[in-house]
């Protein structure tokens, strides 16, 4: 907690030309962007500032990349999944075969909880990136990509619709 401490949490004062002020916060009040002299914002890490226009740009587009990246880890360990059920091999094999799938299931959650922290940044241009990777990736891994593998993969109980009308 001390590292937040000697953050500044702006005010939204400061040179009106700056990008944006302070070395970052984590939280506002309310949704606002960084730039216009604003609070730089933090991500994630300590020194993680985006205090300049490249750097702001960059945190958006890893950003997005990240959201991206959780739709592709649930297609891909779905597909992992049909892969060593088309397997013939004894069940303690198949067991040992399936424990790479927790360790992406960690990052899975890793990056879920990362994302869970850049949307309490109360940032309008994060919040967009991951609603829009999140949406991408869920065209991509989970509407798209279906239709490629479709014989291998089937629809996820936990995505889209379950009524009986839809489930055909």
């Amino acid at each position: 907690m001390s590292e937040v401490v000697h953050m500044n949490m702006g005010d939204g004062g400061g040179d009106g030309d700056a990008f944006c002020t302070g070395t970052g916060r984590v939280m506002n009040s309310g949704f606002t962007g960084a730039y216009g002299g604003n609070s730089c914002v933090l991500f994630l890490f300590q020194g993680w500032a985006a205090d300049t226009p490249v750097k702001y740009a960059f945190f958006i587009l890893l950003t997005f990349c990240m959201a991206f990246g959780v739709e592709a880890l649930t297609f891909g360990r779905r597909m992992f999944l049909a892969f060593l059920d088309d397997r013939d091999m004894t069940q303690h094999m198949r067991l040992v075969c399936k424990l790479p799938l927790a360790v992406l299931y960690g990052l899975h959650m890793l990056l879920a909880y990362w994302l869970m922290l850049l949307v309490m940044l109360y940032e309008y241009f994060f919040l967009t990136a991951i609603i829009l990777g999140l949406s991408v990736g869920y065209l991509v891994f989970q509407i798209l990509l279906p239709f490629v593998f479709r014989d291998r993969v089937t629809a996820d109980p936990g995505h889209g619709s379950n009524t009986p009308c839809c489930s055909k």
